[in-house]
């Protein structure tokens, strides 16, 4: 895909080490736009606001994408530089076919940041890409509360947030990640946000003119001037004494941190936007206090990432008249500036939808003018990952779910997953969600590698196992350049002989982007007339629309669009004190602190396929006393049989059968397992697990009944989404002391 630039560079051909024919093309600049062949002598002068540089070679066929990889730029003579290496669809993959080098002056008031944008997952407590701890997501905060040294210091860091990740509230579910603003977290002793910091910068009056030729020979044209920059200082702040009793602290805190396992799974995010702003701090952090995401914010701009998951990014911040007093009212010779370092934001964008925000990173502290920011991103909020194509089958995944070589009763393993014959799923790579034995439910990104030249279109096809064919008629988009902009472009190409036809974008010369071209489908489980195994074909055509001979494969997958039944009867019962119902205030009984609270509830699967399939994970109900979680008796238990009669649990979990994926236990549908269900609602007794439903000392308390479940289902990208009924609420207090006359 075509690399993002801004402001002025001079661009000139490093080597050609290709049989191939190469260009490269210069596209949406203010000057320079244009394409070059690999005998273009000399330097291109390219300036804009945003622009896009592109390598092509032509293998016989038209000219097309080169696979292109930056190399981190250095600075030396007063000079930005690096080199842009590519690697055309030749045999080799060793990035040397054709290298361009770019270089800018530095200039006073410029910045230019680059970096690696990458996901990450596994055991990581806090971003790994931030000096801070940082904290990134709902489920590390509740990792981060179970070490108790952290968890008093978070809480005097971020009282008001610790309280209410305290509180029994849903989870996200399908869909859009929460809203989470980064928690920093600074060491004992250290500013929640760092003061801020300034820089003296030397400048000097320059000028610049390309070399024309390659031999050294400067341009006739009138040459730029500009204000270089010789060097930079940071002007430092005196630095506070700490005193003991906060070191003493602060080394408890890393010594508890320390031993927590800190190995991050990390994979480059190719072909990303990336928005970048400019923050400026409140009052409040500006004094020290923690980071809120609140203040005011300015665009800077955007980029892309290249094939690996690199970047560069240029921005100015120096004010013009500024600068243009410094150029037109000082003689020839050495000035010294002094600017603020600014505090950078950046927005990885979902990378099939560049315009939603997928992840916002924490503040970039004092940003000096030439600076490596690395970002990393939490996996679960990138959505779909781009994956390369493994082995010669076709059909290689459905979201970030890879599937291994089919077998002879159609299902697949490997990479972790196992694919059964009947189409439930069990995944346990770290490249995507996991799950066990669950069914497919949602949109469905479906993955096939046809990189034959020869398949130029393709063709979807689906039935119920045993049944005929039925066309997909499908419409969807997938992301490509045009020029310097990024678009969405449709795959479908029509209808040809009664059959919808599909662009193979992997051999078509357009500039779609290299991460994302082997997704061959999105299908929404919708579409399908009915719950149950449902397969579904690939076939691959030549350019005439004609099917190429060994070019098509099947995959099985289970599909259900039912969901889950949640509900709590909101008439409930306490021992001695009679019923009330929603909102409702039990006064408790005399002597007895701790009577039994009945409660009815249901948590079943809605429209179990006719051909078998209890797909529920998991249900739970709870109790919260005030703002916090309650404990209470009975516990939970797993969905082994045999079943006893309630009030044994107040929530089952699945527990997979023997034998793993291929052979799943498909009877597990909720409450109305249970033996003495009455409608799918079964009946519990609730006991405080200790002391009393109030403390000695209180008078009067809210309570609160929630009830979550969740189906073993997935989309490929999100798995076991967490649904919750209505919740009912209701207040106990102790009987009033009567007041002598």
């Amino acid at each position: 895909m075509a690399i993002r630039m801004q402001g002025t560079w001079l661009v000139r051909i490093k080597s050609k080490n290709a049989a191939f024919p190469q260009q490269f093309e210069i596209a949406g600049a203010s000057a320079g736009n244009g394409v070059y062949p690999h005998t273009q002598v000399g330097e291109v002068f390219v300036t804009g606001t945003s622009w896009t540089i592109q390598i092509r070679h032509n293998p016989g066929s038209g000219f097309r994408s080169s696979q292109m990889k930056l190399k981190f730029p250095t600075t030396s003579g007063g000079f930005y530089q690096f080199d842009l290496q590519s690697n055309d669809s030749g045999g080799d993959q060793d990035f040397d076919d054709f290298i361009l080098t770019c270089r800018t002056p530095v200039v006073a008031g410029d910045y230019l940041i680059y970096g690696a944008v990458s996901d990450y997952a596994g055991p990581c407590l806090f971003n790994p890409c931030n000096r801070f701890w940082v904290i990134d997501s709902f489920q590390q905060l509740t990792q981060a509360l179970q070490v108790p040294a952290l968890r008093r210091w978070l809480n005097e860091l971020y009282p008001d947030r610790v309280k209410e990740a305290l509180k029994p509230v849903p989870p996200p579910g399908p869909g859009p990640v929460e809203n989470f603003v980064p928690m920093m977290v600074p060491a004992p002793g250290e500013l929640a946000t760092p003061l801020k910091q300034q820089f003296r910068i030397l400048t000097e009056e320059r000028v610049l003119a390309p070399d024309t030729d390659g031999k050294g020979k400067k341009a006739a044209y009138e040459p730029l001037r500009y204000l270089g920059v010789k060097s930079t200082t940071a002007v430092k702040t005196a630095a506070a004494a700490i005193h003991p009793d906060i070191l003493k602290r602060r080394a408890e805190l890393e010594g508890a941190i320390f031993k927590i396992p800190f190995r991050c799974d990390s994979d480059p995010l190719p072909n990303v936007r990336v928005r970048f702003w400019e923050y400026d701090r409140t009052a409040a952090e500006k004094s020290g206090d923690p980071y809120t995401g609140t203040g005011a914010r300015e665009y800077l701009g955007s980029t892309y990432t290249d094939d690996f998951g690199n970047y560069i990014f240029r921005f100015n911040r120096a004010p013009e008249d500024v600068v243009d007093e410094v150029i037109d009212d000082v003689a020839a010779g050495e000035d010294a500036l002094v600017q603020s370092a600014p505090d950078l934001i950046a927005q990885v964008m979902q990378p099939l939808d560049p315009a939603v925000v997928a992840f916002e990173t924490a503040p970039f502290w004092n940003i000096p003018p030439f600076r490596r920011v690395n970002i990393c991103v939490p996996r679960e909020n990138i959505g779909i990952r781009p994956l390369a194509c493994e082995g010669q089958h076709i059909i290689q995944g459905v979201g970030n779910i890879v599937l291994g070589t089919p077998n002879a009763d159609g299902s697949r393993t490997g990479f972790g997953n196992v694919l059964a014959s009947n189409g439930v799923i069990t995944a346990h790579n770290s490249l995507g969600p996991t799950t066990e034995c669950a069914a497919w439910n949602g949109t469905l990104l479906l993955r096939g590698c046809l990189s034959n030249p020869v398949v130029r279109y393709y063709t979807l096809e689906h039935r119920r196992p045993g049944g005929a064919w039925s066309p997909l008629d499908i419409h969807f988009t997938l992301p490509i350049f045009i020029g310097a902009f990024q678009t969405n472009l449709p795959v479908n190409q029509g209808i040809f002989g009664g059959m919808p036809i599909y662009l193979n974008v992997e051999t078509d010369a357009g500039d779609w982007l290299m991460a994302y071209r082997n997704i061959k489908a999105r299908l929404s489980t919708d579409i399908f007339p009915e719950n149950g195994p449902r397969q579904i074909r690939i076939t691959g055509l030549d350019a005439a629309r004609v099917p190429v001979a060994g070019v098509q494969e099947t995959v099985t997958l289970f599909i259900i669009k039912n969901g889950i039944d949640l509900q709590i009867d909101p008439v409930i019962t306490m021992a001695g004190a009679g019923s009330i119902s929603e909102c409702g205030l039990f006064t408790l009984p005399e002597g007895n602190d701790s009577p039994d609270v009945t409660v009815r509830f249901k948590a079943t699967q809605f429209n179990v396929p006719s051909v078998g399939g209890g797909f529920m994970n998991a249900y739970e109900l709870s109790v919260n006393k005030g703002a916090s979680g309650f404990g209470v008796t009975p516990g939970t238990t797993t969905s082994v049989a045999p079943y006893t009669t309630p009030p044994g649990n107040r929530g089952r979990s699945y527990v997979p059968a023997a034998g793993g994926g291929l052979s799943c236990n498909l009877g597990f549908f909720g409450t109305i397992n249970e033996p003495s269900e009455t409608g799918g609602y079964i009946e519990v007794q609730l006991t405080p697990a200790s002391g009393g439903w109030l403390d000695p000392a209180q008078q009067f308390c809210t309570f609160g009944l929630f009830l979550s479940g969740s189906l073993r289902r997935t989309d490929g990208q999100t798995a076991n989404w967490v649904s919750w009924a209505t919740p009912v609420l209701f207040g106990i207090q102790r009987a009033p002391v009567p007041t002598l006359p």
